[in-house]
């Protein structure tokens, strides 16, 4: 079976699924409501890589007050986290798709969890994230 990390809400359907690593490369696929789905470079030197961030979200045992920022090198996908004083774990994904094409698209959703999924977030990453 292969891998995937998945972020899921626990306010509705929607799930952020990462698939098909290959070492430097991922999908990343929105489901719910509206879908998406774009391949992402995952490892840049110029932004910390998003096993390591996830890894760093993971650690967190309460809420933290600034938002914590992701990016791919080429900001195909942005992740932004929040976590309030109660525990809830905001995730804000933009997506990019086709960025310089004539027909460029944003997508910009919501996926709200909870700071104690966060221990699973960053085990998952760790085995998603390990190279093949």
């Amino acid at each position: 079976m292969a891998k995937a990390l998945t972020i899921s809400s626990t306010q509705s359907d929607r799930r952020l699924v990462f698939s098909d690593f290959d070492g430097e490369d991922f999908e990343v696929t929105l489901q719910g409501t509206v879908t998406c789905r774009t391949k992402v470079y995952g490892y840049s030197p110029h932004s910390e890589n998003l096993k390591q961030w996830l890894s760093k979200l993971a650690a967190r045992k309460g809420p933290w007050e600034h938002e914590l920022h992701w990016s791919s090198l080429e900001s195909e996908i942005e992740l932004v986290a929040t976590c309030s004083s109660l525990g809830q774990v905001r995730f804000e994904v933009s997506f990019s798709l086709d960025a310089g094409k004539d027909e460029e698209s944003r997508i910009d959703t919501v996926i709200c969890t909870e700071l104690g999924q966060l221990a699973k977030i960053g085990r998952e990453a760790e085995r998603f994230f390990t190279k093949p």
